[in-house]
């Protein structure tokens, strides 16, 4: 406590004493605010508000000692006890770990190439991200479904980027979340290994086997359920691969070929599919939002292409060939297809408000049950042409069909409400077909 003049200053644990007036709890709170209840300009603030976060003891050693980011390289930790021990990101390589007690321990992103690991008992759960390489000794446990494989730690979601896998037996072995980033596959067996979610790329070596539907290609594994965020695969082969449920994230897929390609259920937000081929491609439950699909001849070609259920809301399709792609239950919610081609293509149920076709060709198009409506953002049609088209049951609420021509169209069921004819009139009964009446 410190005296001048009348004035006491008081510092307790973020108590501020004025004179001996001291605030604190809900009185400090208060102390915030005017009479009026109103913010003061100058606050006192909530020592909550900011926490800084509190660095590990490396030397710390014992049960439940807190290790994370700790660099514990070589270090000799023979016998030592660290059940319930914290060691994520910290770096082991090399270490002495013989005949420790690692249960329960967190060991995600460490680094455990070169450790010695003779009777140590491994927790139950490795964690993400955890490196290896060239380990010696036998662990007293391991963890279900890991393995020690030529001095690897393998198992769901390890870390084997750049790892030498030359003649390893992977045969049913779970690598569900594995990072294979530049390992080496020579004459690896991987036939019956699970390998969904795995990242890869710059992939060497050819595998003796590989789990049924998967393929190396351009360095990177290729099939069912895999991670290709960010994969460089422009002007790659793909014709047929099976992809469903992969992750095509900011892919580069400019100019493949993706023929017959089975993409169905996969995610590809935020991709480049420019110039790609997908003629007959299943793109079924597929998500494209964000995806760029018009190629630099302002067109791309969907033909036959199975977008049943698929999620392409605010995609660009301007000028695309979706001739009889299947795009029933399709999510074309303000989707631009401007000039797009759909002749005999299936939108049965398929929603579409929002959607913009100026000008764009439907001819014997099935759109039985399609959602076209919208109190604010109705479907563009104008000047599209419908004709033949199966519009039965659809919803052309607010609809635009100025210059439309739906001759011969199937108009059974429609609901007509505030519908912008193709004669440019607005009403709320069966439309003429056409401009001229």
């Amino acid at each position: 406590m410190r005296k001048r003049g009348s004035f006491i200053y008081v510092l307790i644990a973020g108590c501020v004493c004025l004179l001996g007036a001291c605030s604190s709890g809900e009185n400090a709170a208060n102390s915030a605010t005017d009479p009026e209840g109103n913010p003061r300009t100058s606050v006192i603030r909530e020592a909550a508000a900011e926490t800084t976060p509190v660095a590990a003891d490396c030397s710390a050693r014992g049960e439940h000692a807190d290790l994370h980011g700790c660099d514990l390289t070589g270090a000799d930790l023979t016998k030592a006890n660290l059940s319930g021990a914290n060691l994520s990101g910290a770096n082991l390589s090399d270490a002495t770990l013989s005949d420790v007690n690692l249960y329960g321990a967190t060991l995600e992103r460490a680094n455990l190439s070169g450790a010695k690991m003779s009777g140590v008992v491994y927790p139950t759960f490795v964690g993400n991200g955890v490196r290896s390489g060239q380990i010696f000794g036998t662990p007293a446990s391991l963890p279900t479904g890991y393995k020690n494989i030529q001095g690897y730690l393998v198992g769901p979601g390890v870390n084997l980027s750049d790892a030498d896998l030359v003649h390893a037996d992977l045969t049913d072995v779970d690598l569900t979340g594995v990072n294979l980033t530049g390992a080496t596959l020579s004459a690896a067996n991987l036939s019956g290994t699970n390998l969904s979610g795995v990242r890869s790329g710059k992939l060497t070596g050819t595998p003796e086997s590989l789990a049924t539907g998967y393929k190396i290609i351009n360095g990177y594994l290729v099939g069912p359920r895999v991670n290709l965020s960010d994969a460089d695969l422009g002007n790659s082969d793909l014709t047929g691969a099976v992809l469903f449920g992969a992750d095509l994230t900011h892919a580069n897929l400019r100019t493949a070929n993706l023929t017959s390609a089975n993409l169905m259920n996969s995610t590809i937000y935020n991709a480049d599919l420019r110039n790609a081929n997908l003629v007959g491609a299943n793109l079924a439950g597929a998500t494209l939002t964000n995806t760029f699909l018009i190629d630099d001849n302002g067109s791309a070609n969907l033909t036959f292409a199975n977008l049943h259920g698929a999620n392409l809301s605010g995609v660009d399709l301007t000028g695309l060939n979706l001739t009889e792609a299947n795009l029933t239950q399709a999510n074309l919610s303000s989707a631009t297809l401007d000039d797009a081609t759909l002749t005999n293509a299936n939108l049965s149920e398929a929603t579409l408000y929002d959607a913009i076709l100026t000008g764009a060709t439907l001819d014997g198009a099935n759109l039985s049950g399609a959602n076209l409506s919208g109190q604010t953002y109705p479907a563009n049609l104008s000047d599209a042409s419908l004709v033949g088209a199966n519009l039965t049951d659809a919803d052309l609420m607010r609809v635009n069909l100025t210059g439309a021509d739906l001759t011969d169209a199937d108009l059974t069921g429609v609901i007509w409400s505030s519908t912008i004819c193709p004669n440019g009139v607005w009403q709320s009964t069966e439309c003429p077909r056409t401009a001229a009446g």
